[in-house]
């Protein structure tokens, strides 16, 4: 007779399967029985008699594997049923009947059947509709195009200067879709904006590039050379910039300015004003780098703030049409449970256990 083999984790397994007194997190691979371990867990609460079925809610990621899981247990249970004494064969059974009624379902079904049946402490149209995503998609994209098409027309300085800086409205509207399915983690207030002082870098651009200038006028030997040529061009973007207007020297320096540092010390004498000269270009690159990040988070912190409209515009419409999209689900629910004390309390009793499949795909809300 073959000895029986255990795997090396077995002890971890059976506590996850047995220690119901306990909260668990179980981390592993793919394909390493974590969903047989749920099912396990379930067994067990309904053998202990710690849960009739209907109070064990079973969280997984999509409604397929919903069905699936029903099916495990199903599965489980019969078997269960066979080899269980009088005691426990009594909750199985039980539990077999009320299997198809049982709370096994995705996050969003699951918090669905919550404002279903606390739809006035939520504020909620008792006949509120969910919508999936392909409607999702369209709603947005219809209340969209009408937003921003009022938008335009109103030339909202946040936005001609996101354009003037080269947004362009494809990656905008990718941006807008990520802030609205974030808009739970929108602050109250506008962000606060980095402080942005091109001047201060326009006087050290001045000042570095006219050094750079002196270096290419007493020691280069060829005006052909890259670093010189690069150093011309410098002066000349100094001088554009100068006579700007301010929206204008935020798109020179966004856009059009560029450090490279260049040159052949064989068209230098000595050879060492070359590596100086590229020092000096990459000092201006590092500054003007820091320039620009500082630049995007300040057009970036505008945005959303401009965007929170478009958020605004978009829950007048569900409101308008009783509909209530997936995020709207978790939304409604968190804040349900979270500033309602009765309510949670009542859930509470309802639902004993709550067991997440998939844990690390479920929305951190």
């Amino acid at each position: 007779m073959q000895p029986k083999t255990y795997l090396a984790d077995e002890a971890e397994r059976k506590i996850a399967r047995n220690d119901l007194d306990r909260s668990l997190a179980v981390e592993a691979g793919a394909g390493t029985g974590k969903t047989t371990l749920l099912v396990d867990r379930i067994l067990s609460l309904l053998r202990e008699r710690r849960a009739a079925l209907d109070e064990i809610v079973a969280i997984t990621f999509t409604e397929k594997a919903a069905g699936e899981l029903k099916v495990r247990l199903r599965e489980a249970i019969e078997k269960a049923l066979l080899l269980s004494p009088p005691e426990e064969a009594e909750s199985l059974g039980q539990a077999l009947g009320e299997l198809e009624r049982a709370p096994i379902s995705t996050i969003h079904s699951f918090c669905s059947g919550l404002l279903r049946e606390r739809p006035v402490e939520a504020s909620l149209d008792p006949n509120f509709e969910p919508l999936d995503e392909m409607g999702m998609d369209l709603l947005f994209q219809e209340v969209w195009d009408q937003w921003l098409g009022r938008e335009m027309e109103k030339k909202p300085a946040v936005l001609r200067r996101a354009l003037a800086l080269g947004m362009e409205m494809d990656p905008l509207s990718r941006l807008v879709r990520q802030i609205y399915e974030n808009r739970d983690l929108l602050p109250e207030g506008p962000l606060p904006q980095p402080s942005y002082s091109p001047e201060k870098f326009m006087e050290i651009l001045e000042e570095e590039v006219q050094r750079a200038w002196d270096l290419a006028q007493s020691d280069c030997r060829k005006e052909e050379d890259l670093g010189y040529q690069a150093i011309l061009g410098l002066r000349a973007k100094v001088k554009k910039l100068k006579e700007a207007c301010p929206a204008t020297q935020e798109v020179i320096l966004f856009r059009d300015l560029e450090m490279k540092a260049q040159g052949n010390k064989s068209n230098w004498k000595p050879a060492a004003s070359c590596d100086a000269q590229k020092q000096i270009l990459k000092k201006l690159a590092r500054e003007l780098e820091i320039l620009k990040d500082t630049l995007r988070a300040q057009v970036m912190a505008g945005l959303v703030g401009w965007v929170q409209g478009f958020v605004a515009a978009m829950e007048e419409e569900k409101a308008r049409r009783g509909i209530l999209d997936f995020q709207d689900l978790l939304i409604f629910s968190r804040n349900l449970l979270r500033d309602n004390k009765e309510v949670r309390e009542y859930f509470q009793k309802i639902f004993r256990y709550i067991l997440v499949d998939e844990f690390q795909d479920t929305d951190p809300l």
